[in-house]
């Protein structure tokens, strides 16, 4: 079961006991790591460091970042072919052929070892959630499937663990 976070300034960050924040907020999360702190985003990085900071400390019962397989293949293409890629090639970026001009350059490896050493430190935070598509019904459920303000994550969620409330930042 999960409930969405129509306001997150009003939401405490223990409110809940983990938090799913889509690949958008990653991306920015990790550039903020760099000094781009976009003040789009501001507000998602700060409550994603009280949970580290919450963490850290050991606090009472700290809530957890909830994490896919699918979610993290997300984050990881979209950093190295959108975010890393275009820093290095600048806005045409686009013309460039991700396996043969941008794979093989040292820039390539420093990035990726930056994303894998940023999700590396999240080890404890992470509450690694199964992705199990199959018992979602998937294809039972396409004729009613409605897009909501267009992002595609409104299939009905099956959490297996039932004492896990989740909120969707």
């Amino acid at each position: 079961m999960y409930e969405n976070i129509k306001i997150l300034a009003n939401t405490h960050y223990k409110t809940y006991s983990a938090y799913f924040f889509d690949t958008h907020i990653w991306l920015a999360y990790i550039e903020s790591g760099e000094g781009n702190i976009s003040k789009e985003y501001k507000l998602y990085i700060d409550f994603i460091d009280k949970i580290v900071e919450d963490n850290l400390l050991q606090g009472e019962k700290p809530p957890k970042i909830v994490m896919t397989s699918l979610l993290l293949s997300e984050i990881m293409n979209r950093y190295m072919r959108d975010t890393a890629m275009r820093k290095h090639f600048g806005k045409d970026y686009r013309q460039k052929n991700f396996k043969i001009d941008y794979r093989p350059i040292e820039y390539y490896k420093q990035q990726l070892s930056h994303l894998l050493n940023t999700f590396q430190r999240f080890e404890l935070y992470f509450y690694l959630l199964p992705d199990n598509l199959a018992e979602l019904s998937f294809f039972e459920n396409l004729p009613t499937f409605q897009a909501h303000d267009k992002d595609f994550n409104r299939l009905p969620a099956k959490v297996p663990f039932p004492s896990l409330k989740m909120a969707r930042g």
